[in-house]
């Protein structure tokens, strides 16, 4: 079960157009909480598939009212999940968008709001389908793979541009391994970058995103 712990206030999830939640649409592997206090059971969390926790959760006392400054809530969670290696997600508004650059030990600690719930329904989605928990697709949308590859192309580039090509393949191949394992190009593509000048290199890693966009595979397969 995935649990969405947000407070919701001022119906921001209808705002961004996810009717879904409210409307329990995935209420068989989704479960919504916008009311907690301390006193509440949270022993379920335990095995929970992932959490979803607006950075900024509130507490609320028993009679559903906000308790002022007061987030031990969010903070209980936050430290229960990590203790328990459960996938976590923090997402708030003052985050301007997606402020990790890589998503570590299962979690993401700056997402934005918007662009979060632009990418929930995906998310759920793949979990619903897949039955796996996938982190990117949050950050970077279903079309993960694409962006993915878009950033390691620029820090490739930058690095051949700033060092020259003889530095980058002793010093960039972990970039050039990682593109070369997320675009399915196996040994070709290293091989390549022994032989290739530095601009021919780029203008390769471009055909080869280019080409996996459009067919879904490797374009040497």
């Amino acid at each position: 079960m995935i649990y969405l712990i947000d407070d919701n206030r001022r119906e921001q999830q209808r705002e961004y157009g996810c009717n879904y939640i409210a409307d329990g649409t995935y209420s068989d592997v989704l479960t919504v909480w916008n009311r907690r206090s301390e006193s509440d059971d949270f022993s379920m969390l335990k095995s929970a598939a992932c959490i979803l926790l607006h950075d900024s959760f509130p507490d609320f006392n028993s009679a559903g009212e906000i308790l002022q400054g007061s987030t031990k809530v969010a903070e209980n969670i936050k430290d229960g999940a990590r203790i328990d290696k459960c996938p976590l997600v923090l997402f708030s508004n003052s985050f301007t968008g997606f402020e990790q650059g890589e998503i570590k030990q299962k979690e993401i600690t700056g997402l934005n709001k918007r662009l979060f719930y632009t990418n929930l329904e995906d998310f759920i989605l793949h979990y619903k389908t897949i039955g796996e928990i996938q982190l990117k697709i949050l950050a970077y949308g279903k079309n993960f793979k694409h962006r993915e590859l878009e950033d390691l192309h620029a820090q490739i580039a930058n690095f051949i541009a700033v060092h020259g090509m003889e530095i980058a393949r002793k010093d960039a191949i972990d970039l050039v391994e990682k593109f070369s394992t997320i675009s399915e190009s196996g040994e070709e593509l290293k091989k390549q970058f022994a032989d290739l000048d530095g601009r021919s290199y780029i203008n390769l890693l471009d055909k080869i995103i280019k080409f996996y966009v459009r067919y879904g595979r490797s374009i040497y397969s």
